[in-house]
């Protein structure tokens, strides 16, 4: 539903996702950073910025992850990238620059919307749209977003499958909901950097599987 704009406030019983304490998520992320910190600056409210973002409207920090290597590296990697005419996505070596790999272990329980399914998107008045619009129409998805925030209050995040690894999923956490006490980074398996040959190796490794590749 494509620029339709949510309806009036309203009860919302959204389908919920638990995601266990003790699970292991994957984020990438600059080496700079704290594997852990949520992004605490605002996206602008119709330029820039990912799916579902705080702005000045709904401002929350927020955490994008996957629940796989491959969900973490698709949704970060190649998102916005076309299939090339050899049929494969190109990764550029410097879109990796910096950039690391990072495992996370939740330290307790956490819900989340579930919107790996039409039903349970459904229930939060929306379709398929919410989860696979392309980049140039986050605007209209973040303001969703902070509908369906607003109308489930009790909810930590979102998870969603991968636009570009139908198989796996993402994850988007609330900082103003999940607090500091949620995440830590995991003691195994260890970080990978991704700029160097290992993890250029690394990627396309795991991406192979939907024709996505770095050039050594």
């Amino acid at each position: 539903m494509a620029f339709t704009k949510p309806p009036a406030d309203m009860v919302l019983s959204p389908a919920v996702w638990r995601l266990p304490h003790g699970a292991i998520i994957w984020r990438v992320h600059r080496d700079a950073y704290d594997s852990c910190s949520f992004n605490s600056r605002p996206s602008h409210q119709y330029f820039n910025g990912a799916r579902f973002d705080g702005t000045k409207d709904d401002s929350y920090a927020f955490l994008y992850a996957g629940c796989s290597p491959p969900a973490a590296l698709a949704e970060t990697l190649v998102r916005n990238i076309s299939a090339s005419d050899d049929g494969l996505f190109h990764i550029l070596r410097r879109n990796l620059d910096q950039r690391m790999l990072s495992p996370l272990v939740t330290c307790r329980d956490s819900q989340l919307i579930d919107l790996r399914q039409e039903q349970g998107i459904r229930e939060v008045m929306q379709d398929s749209w919410l989860v696979t619009a392309p980049e140039t129409e986050y605007a209209q998805t973040r303001h969703w977003g902070h509908w369906i925030r607003r109308n489930c209050p009790a909810v930590e995040g979102f998870v969603w499958r991968s636009k570009r690894h139908i198989n796996e999923d993402s994850v988007v956490l609330f900082g103003d909901r999940c607090g500091l006490d949620l995440l830590a980074p995991a003691s195994t398996p260890n970080p990978i950097a991704l700029d160097n040959r290992a993890g250029i190796e690394f990627i396309n490794r795991a991406l192979e599987s939907i024709r996505c590749i770095v050039e050594m």
